[in-house]
Parts: structure tokens; C-alpha cells; sequence
């Protein structure tokens, strides 16, 4: 069974809702740019004990840090960050896309690490918008603005580049077994690539239930949990693409952004929205 932990940021109220159920359950940060406030959250991320939740804020340019249980910890990021977007931790390091800058920053114990510049030659990224990484450490950013996928070493050296050349939109990824999982823009919206020989098979039963997708998850089980901005709900299948739930947001204007889910099936989704019910099954 899925339980859904939202959050919302509700520009009119500007607040942050963390919730379990059909009203929030408590909320926590207010809109703004002062340290303890967050503006637009988008990309998110969970810690390995998945105790602590990281947050881009990408209008105010920073990461804000939050227990599981929704208390603010700290903010940081607004001396190295312009428009934050994809976020991943693997170890002690967490590595942050930067759609302004056409970055990936590590931030790490011993300070930080950028790589990448605005380009469509190799070194170079476009907007790029999502970043993961596998179980050996290796860091895959999704290069929007170039069609591709850019994998990094761990110390953001450049490795190999996945899918150069494609005609579709890759905006999501995760590492599922051997192969990368891809969210494209455009249908078929998963596609998935081989790690080993490059090969690639796409799941058109889930373009029958999505309409213009923008982030997703896959968990322990390889199913898919996708967050359809088209639809404005929550579409989660199986491997094969098949449905096996939707979550409606129904028609008060709720847009998703980022989303993770936990070890025990729980879904947390980073929303921007204009009504405070919040929808739980």
C-alpha cells in the first residue's frame, strides 16, 4: 500500500504543508528568502538512513534541510547556487544541478565542487534538470538542453555521455539494476537504457495514462511513481507500464514538481499549490 506525504508550498499563503492526511497534518517554513522560509521547492532528496529531507528552493537560490518530520534544520547554497533543480545524495555528498548556471555542484565535507558550463560540446550542459546516482557512486545528470545524459565519477570527472544523438527530451532519471530509467517530455515517456550494451526499450503502456509527466521515482520493486503535471495527479504503475494506481489532484491548479519515495513505500512529492486539502491514499 502507498502513503503519501506531500508538500506544498501555497504561494497565496505561503506556507509549507508536510501531510499524511486528507488535512495537513502540520506545516512548517513560510514563503520568502529569509534563511528559515522557502519560495519554490522543486527537486528533493532523502539522506541513506532517510532521516533527513533536502530541498531546492530555486527561487531563492539555496537547499533547505528538514528533519523527516518536517523541522527546519539549516539552509545553505546561496553563495554557489543561482537556480538549484535536481538534487541526489550518495554518502556524505550531495549533488545539486544548476539549471541558471548549467552546473552539477558536489557539496561535500571537505567544501564544493562545480563542473559544466552553459554548451552543446562535451564538459558542456543545457538546463540541466535531474541528477542521480548508482550504486558504485557515479552521478548521471539528465542534460536537458543537449538530449543526453552525462555521467560523472563521483569527483565530477567526466566519464561517458548515454543517449547522444536521440530526438526526445530527457527531463528525469533513475538507475534501476542495469539499466537508467528516463522520463522524456515527449512519449513514449519511459524509456530504458541498457548500461552495459546501450540498447533500449520504451514502455508504451504508460503513455495510455500520462499525459505531460515532469518528475518521477521508481521503487524497490522497479515500479514507476509519476508525477503527470498534464493530468495533475500521481500515476504509479508496474514495470511493464501497467496501471496500478492513480492519485487524483483534482482541478484546483496543483502543479508537482520533485518526488522520492522511501524504503517503506511512502511518496513524498514537492508541490506548488493554491489550495491547502491535501489528497492521501
Amino acid at each position: 500500500m502507498y502513503h503519501i506525504t506531500r508538500m506544498e508550498s501555497l504561494v497565496k499563503k505561503g506556507k509549507l504543508l508536510f501531510s499524511e492526511k486528507n488535512e495537513p497534518e502540520f506545516q512548517f517554513g513560510k514563503r520568502g528568502t529569509e534563511f528559515d522560509m522557502i519560495t519554490l521547492p522543486v527537486g528533493i532528496a532523502l539522506n541513506s538512513k532517510e532521516t533527513v529531507l533536502f530541498v531546492c528552493d530555486i527561487l531563492s537560490q539555496k537547499i533547505q534541510v528538514y528533519t523527516i518530520d518536517g523541522y527546519f534544520m539549516t539552509s545553505f547554497g546561496t553563495d554557489h547556487l543561482k537556480k538549484p533543480c535536481g538534487i541526489t545524495m550518495y554518502g556524505n555528498r550531495l549533488y545539486v544541478t544548476d539549471v541558471r548556471a548549467h552546473s552539477l555542484l558536489m557539496f561535500g565535507n571537505y567544501g564544493v565542487k562545480a563542473t559544466g558550463k552553459c554548451g552543446i560540446r562535451i564538459g558542456e550542459l543545457q538546463f540541466p534538470r535531474s541528477v542521480t546516482c548508482d550504486s558504485k557512486g557515479d552521478v548521471y545528470v539528465t542534460d536537458c538542453g543537449n538530449l543526453r545524459i552525462v555521467v560523472y565519477s563521483g569527483e565530477l570527472e567526466l566519464k561517458r555521455i548515454i543517449a547522444s544523438g536521440q530526438t526526445w527530451t530527457p527531463i528525469d532519471s533513475r538507475i534501476f539494476h542495469k539499466e537508467i530509467i528516463v522520463l522524456s517530455q515527449h512519449a513514449p515517456f519511459i524509456r530504458c537504457i541498457n548500461l552495459v550494451d546501450n540498447s533500449e526499450r520504451n514502455i508504451y503502456e504508460v503513455d495510455k495514462n500520462v499525459k505531460n509527466p515532469c518528475f518521477f521515482c521508481v521503487d524497490k520493486f522497479g515500479n514507476f511513481v509519476i508525477n503527470d503535471a498534464g493530468s495533475k495527479r500521481i500515476v504509479i504503475t508496474n514495470p511493464r507500464g501497467e496501471l496500478l494506481k492513480i492519485i487524483d489532484e483534482g482541478s484546483s491548479g496543483s502543479f508537482m514538481f520533485g518526488t522520492q519515495i522511501t524504503s517503506y513505500n511512502k511518496i513524498i512529492v514537492a508541490l506548488c499549490a493554491g489550495r491547502k486539502t491535501i489528497s492521501v491514499i
